[in-house]
């Protein structure tokens, strides 16, 4: 292998997730999926509404899909409501066969999340660390999916049993 390749191939792996230590909890085993058409339903323009520090809030968020339609994009931005923006990538992966996605935002974070379906909910989660590095269970919730409307909740557990919701979205389309 040329020097390039392998400067390349230690960039990449320097970029995977860590492992976890001895005596961490293992992540929840990632559910295989065929369906590419799980996040359908999210692909278009939403207002949203949420419970803020100070009274109701709100926001939008849109989704499409992009690169020949085989990534889900989401563009979300909380303002008025809040200045905090974020980005997701989602892709149904062709080794795995789960949906995986990545969020980033204005806030410096990174969260990769496995995605499946349980029952009528859509559940994308991980297993990341609280401030005090614990390991702590996160997960986002999408139910009471409707054409126009749905529920998302982010979550969290410190045992992968127990959760609790941390912050509610209602999502209701915009109209055209």
């Amino acid at each position: 292998m040329n020097r390039y390749l392998l400067s390349l191939s230690a960039f990449l792996l320097g970029c995977l997730p860590v492992t976890l230590n001895a005596g961490e909890e293992p992540e929840a085993p990632v559910r295989v999926t065929d369906d590419p058409t799980m996040l359908d339903f999210w692909v278009g323009e939403w207002d949203l509404t949420w419970e803020g520090k100070d009274g109701p809030a709100k926001g939008t968020n849109t989704i499409r899909k992009i690169l020949g339609g085989a990534v889900i994009h989401e563009s979300f931005d909380g303002r008025p409501g809040m200045d905090f923006r974020g980005e997701s990538f989602s892709v149904l992966g062709r080794v795995e066969g789960s949906w995986k996605q990545v969020w980033v935002d204005s806030a410096k974070g990174y969260l990769d999340f496995d995605g499946y379906k349980e029952g009528e909910k859509v559940v994308f989660h991980r297993l990341g660390k609280s401030p005090t590095g614990e390991p702590l269970y996160q997960r986002m919730v999408f139910y009471d999916i409707e054409a126009d409307s749905l529920t998302w909740d982010w979550e969290t557990s410190p045992d992968g049993k127990e959760w609790t919701v941390r912050w509610r979205i209602n999502y209701q389309r915009k109209k055209e």
